[in-house]
């Protein structure tokens, strides 16, 4: 599953807060366990060394890259990568254009 995680910094003060759309996608696994209280703990360790990882800049750094490739290049690294993901959460809300991704369709 991939879940966006905000690169910004937090805030010291009020003047501080800028509107800007500092975030990645970031791949995670999923801990399914067949009763909850067994994966919260799980996910909840995966989130919280989240925060101190370099995942986040990798993930960064990766898509950087790939927006720099030839196009042939990027759309293998692109639909290699999105094979992987099953689930996307994303802050896209209500879009004027219907979304198709790997012939499912994306409703806002």
């Amino acid at each position: 599953m991939c879940m966006p995680y905000s690169l910004r910094q937090p805030p010291k003060s009020r003047e501080d807060v800028r509107l800007v759309n500092d975030f990645i996608a970031v791949p995670i696994t999923l801990a399914i366990r067949k009763e909850l209280d067994e994966s919260l703990p799980i996910m909840r360790k995966l989130f919280y060394d989240l925060r101190t990882s370099l995942k986040p800049f990798g993930t960064l750094a990766a898509f950087k890259l790939e927006v720099n490739l030839p196009y042939t290049l990027a759309k293998y690294a692109n639909d290699y990568i999105s094979d992987k993901v099953h689930i996307q959460f994303t802050n896209l809300n209500a879009s004027k254009i219907p979304y198709t991704l790997d012939g499912k369709k994306l409703f806002g």
